[in-house]
């Protein structure tokens, strides 16, 4: 889906579907902890517990309703891009190259997903100039994503904003097993520092990859992810030698 607001609820209610059934025939199962990646983060809280599953669904339709419509106001139009074959460090250089090429800040890395994985968010002009410098350079290639709207930046304060009021009135409870967090690099069962954690997503990259190594820190050797994504390859990547399980609806 490219429209935020249908994709994310979808998305959650797909996974917690899979998930809780696995979960039936599979009773005993316990995970050390709970990792989702953007919209799979709310998915990853109701699976442990911090809101239930309905509540879960309504929290991810909001945050789809308010990126939708701010997203697409004329101040706040981009895109997304992902660059394959660089680091981190090189895709932080050029977004600092695009704020000097055109005068202030307008690109933004979105996700460190993996090795060689970077996804960039920002103005319409600025994705342009990124894929333009990353076929002048030659390192890596950069893929335009299909995508209406510029996620995890700055274009999103006003979305983040609002959905701060909004998570305001909602309870979250501790969780079965803690969750390890988009934006710090934490494992938590601290209610207010998940909520933070949403909250922060939405103008904030998703530290994926070093999620991944803190969760391999606190000990997990295997992944399940729930769903035909693209996680466990990224876990592959990260953490060789890992057993990863993929549950697929």
């Amino acid at each position: 889906f490219d429209d935020t607001s249908i994709a994310q609820p979808a998305i959650v209610a797909v996974g917690l579907a899979t998930y809780f059934e696995f979960q039936k025939v599979n009773p005993s199962w316990q995970p050390l902890a709970y990792l989702g990646h953007s919209t799979g983060q709310m998915s990853a809280i109701a699976a442990a517990g911090v809101v239930d599953r309905v509540k879960a669904l309504h929290i991810a339709a909001e945050r789809g309703r308010l990126m939708q419509e701010i997203g697409h106001k004329k101040e706040n139009e981009g895109g997304m891009v992902a660059l394959l074959g660089r680091t981190l460090e090189q895709a932080e250089e050029l977004c600092a190259n695009a704020s000097q090429e055109f005068g202030k800040e307008g690109l933004w890395v979105a996700n460190d997903n993996t090795k060689g994985q970077i996804v960039l968010s920002g103005r319409e002009k600025y994705i342009v100039y990124a894929q333009a410098q990353a076929k002048k350079d030659g390192i890596g290639i950069a893929v335009r994503l299909p995508v209406s709207i510029a996620g995890h930046c700055l274009l999103m304060k006003e979305a983040q904003d609002l959905y701060e009021q909004y998570l305001t009135h909602i309870k979250f409870e501790r969780p079965s097993a803690p969750i390890i967090l988009n934006t710090k690099v934490i494992a938590t069962s601290e209610p207010e520092e998940i909520r933070a954690d949403l909250i922060n997503g939405l103008t904030n990259g998703v530290k994926f990859r070093e999620a991944l190594l803190k969760a391999k820190k606190i000990g997990a050797k295997s992944f399940v992810e729930i769903g035909g994504g693209p996680l466990s390859g990224f876990v592959e990547r990260v953490i060789p030698g890992s057993k990863r399980i993929q549950i697929v609806p």
